[in-house]
């Protein structure tokens, strides 16, 4: 995609998804986008082992950025944000900075950041100091065990503290332990910072706390403007974004709900993945993989604060998730889907979910069921009509 009117570069750290595409397509005239991939083979100037510090990739880069000068650097995805900023405090780019990236792709500096003054959050420690103090503190009876980084519930296991306590002893590894919450609900927020000011923000809710529900069908709601939990979510959103002290991102936000209280679970600084993103698109005209990469290409920003409540009725999209090879599930077609009350569009989901599913990942999802329904009883009886329509018939 050569530009036709202007020598601006940006390199893609890509990871070929369709809402990225349609979104930098809008920009195919102005700028000439360079696609990173990783890949064994291929060309050997724009494919690299991995998209992290690996010294290969870091040739490659270097080589490219002395042959064909790049002025941006797209990130695509959250497995590949740090890097691209990284890459940027490496050949002083604008946009986010490796130091601002690590408050999202880093789990103990995001709680550091996020947990100790903004919000109130569980409890954590690094895996090194729960070893060492573990007999001196009042620990819960389970807790949850977390990869420094990554996303997707990959790596994420809630487990009992003595377990625990033994991962850790063995420090052949670093990780996060924090204290299990069983919350009640599970609230995210999505939105757009722009000049340090919180310019959009919408609340939704989960079906289910996430961690609960992995490798099932699940739901994701937009919250009307009356419901309780509304106006919280988004107070918690303003606090939150403020204390990260970055001036510009989009972002996904996670609130566990406990009591009524709201506290602090994690957040990504890009747009939510599992259809969230593209809902958010269709009910509330907020586009927020357009402001994504209008953030990294320096452009004004193209999103509005929704007009309105939105769509009276609840709505949303419930993800379908992907059957492993030997489970007893079958993937409904979209003409199935699209029978049942409520359903108004339906799209494929990941070409990796069969293997998302098998990494235990919280997004392995083969299909994207977006609806408009009176009441959440209404939105479980779709769901269990999903679940009826996936299971095989019996033999």
């Amino acid at each position: 995609m050569r530009p036709a009117v202007s020598d601006a570069r940006a390199l893609v750290l890509s990871s070929r998804k369709p809402l990225f595409e349609a979104a930098r397509a809008r920009f195919a005239d102005e700028i000439e986008f360079l696609d990173l991939r990783v890949a064994d083979e291929g060309d050997p100037e724009v494919t690299v082992p991995s998209f992290d510090h690996h010294r290969k990739t870091l040739e490659i880069t270097d080589r490219l950025m002395a042959r064909r000068p790049f002025q941006h650097i797209l990130a695509t995805s959250e497995s590949n944000l740090g890097f691209a900023a990284f890459l940027r405090s490496r050949y002083g780019l604008p946009g986010m900075g490796y130091d601002q990236a690590l408050v999202a792709t880093n789990k103990w500096r995001m709680k550091q950041r996020v947990g100790k003054a903004a919000f109130p959050a569980p409890r954590c420690w690094l895996s090194g100091d729960f070893a060492a103090a573990g007999g001196r503190l009042a620990l819960p009876a389970e807790v949850v065990v977390k990869p420094l980084t990554g996303s997707s519930c990959k790596g994420v296991r809630r487990i009992p503290v003595d377990e625990a306590l033994s991962l850790a002893a063995e420090g052949t590894e670093l990780f996060l332990v924090e204290e299990a919450i069983d919350a009640d609900a599970e609230l995210h927020v999505d939105g757009v910072v722009r000049d340090g000011e919180l310019r959009v923000a919408l609340a939704s809710v989960y079906d289910r706390p996430v961690l609960s529900a992995v490798g099932s069908t699940r739901v994701s709601m937009h919250l009307p403007l009356d419901d309780p939990r509304h106006t919280p979510a988004l107070e918690a959103a303003g606090r939150i974004t403020a204390a990260l002290g970055i001036p510009d991102f989009v972002f996904h936000l996670e609130l566990l709900e406990t009591d009524g209280t709201l506290l602090f679970n994690e957040i990504g600084l890009r747009p939510a993945g599992g259809g969230i993103a593209d809902s958010l698109r269709h009910f509330h005209d907020v586009d927020l993989w357009d402001e994504y990469v209008r953030l990294q290409l320096e452009k004004p920003s193209g999103v509005r604060p929704p007009l309105g409540a939105g769509p009276r009725d609840i709505c949303g999209v419930i993800k379908v998730v992907a059957s492993a090879p030997g489970s007893e599930r079958r993937i409904p077609a979209a003409a199935e889907l699209l029978a049942l009350p409520g359903v108004i569009r339906v799209t494929q989901g990941s070409p990796s979910a069969e293997t998302e599913v098998r990494l235990g990942s919280s997004c392995g999802f083969a299909q994207f069921a977006f609806f408009t329904l009176a009441d959440v009883r209404a939105v479980r009886e779709t769901v269990a009509n999903i679940e009826r329509l996936s299971r095989l018939p019996a033999s």
